[in-house]
């Protein structure tokens, strides 16, 4: 007879949570005490800035990074997640092919966001706004 697990042991044995399917960011554990933002592109939040930076193999983080990039809590790491997404401005496009890939752009001036769509057309490459 199998027993069923509850949502609390669950929750314990998880490793990682998807925090933002749409633009793919994850809260992912890195050891038994803290978690960390991550993006698809393996790129951290920090917690006390809008800096995101690439994470590397473990034996190439530095400490400083480790410091900037961890959180003691999913909750914590959630909170602090929300409060970046919530003071951004995004443009989000996917390709017009079989490939689902979606290029992202955010900041804190919209202006700056259809800057940055508007190089990506001129690029050439085969792009469309989703509303």
């Amino acid at each position: 007879m199998s027993k069923t697990i509850t949502n609390e042991q669950l929750f314990s044995i998880a490793t990682s949570f998807c925090i933002d399917e749409f633009m793919e960011i994850f809260i992912e554990r890195r050891n038994s005490d803290s978690w960390t933002i991550i993006s698809s592109g393996r790129e951290c939040l920090y917690s006390d800035s809008d800096k995101w930076e690439y994470e590397t193999f473990p034996s190439n983080r530095t400490e400083e990074f480790i410091q900037k990039t961890r959180f003691g809590s999913v909750i914590e790491a959630a909170e602090r997640y929300l409060r970046w997404r919530n003071e951004k401005y995004f443009i989000v496009c996917k390709y017009n092919n079989d490939r689902k890939w979606y290029c992202r752009f955010w900041g804190v001036d919209i202006n700056e966001c259809e800057k940055e769509f508007q190089k990506t057309i001129s690029r050439g490459e085969r792009i469309q706004k989703i509303d």
